[in-house]
């Protein structure tokens, strides 16, 4: 009697340790699966941050060239008010300030 109960024992046994082999072997593909899934995942996730980053520099890029434009176009606008501001300055008072500056230079020169 004894010897069958223990065979059906180690049938058993075997059967317990093929069935935790088994799980084992599930548990380890799916840690895998989930390992792959979740590197597939950040590498989306890196992709989007990089797309992201990119599109905010070409907009940060875009809006420094305008502020850039404006800038340049400001100081254009107010070199040409300041160049007719002296171009309509009369004669009396051009030449005073042209002999003052012929002065300062030679004062400079020498």
């Amino acid at each position: 009697m004894m010897a069958g109960s223990e065979g059906d024992f180690l049938v058993e046994l075997r059967q317990a340790e093929e069935q935790a082999r088994k799980l084992i072997q599930a548990a380890a593909e799916r840690q895998k699966q989930l390992l792959e899934e979740a590197e597939l995942k950040g590498k989306k996730r890196v992709e989007e941050l990089r797309s992201q980053l990119r599109t905010q520099f070409e907009q940060a890029v875009h809006q420094a060239e305008i502020e850039a434009q404006n800038l340049i176009a400001n100081a254009i606008a107010e070199a040409e008010k300041k160049s007719q501001e002296i171009e309509n300055l009369p004669a009396e008072r051009v030449i005073p300030a042209i002999e003052l500056l012929k002065r300062k230079l030679l004062q400079k020169w020498q």
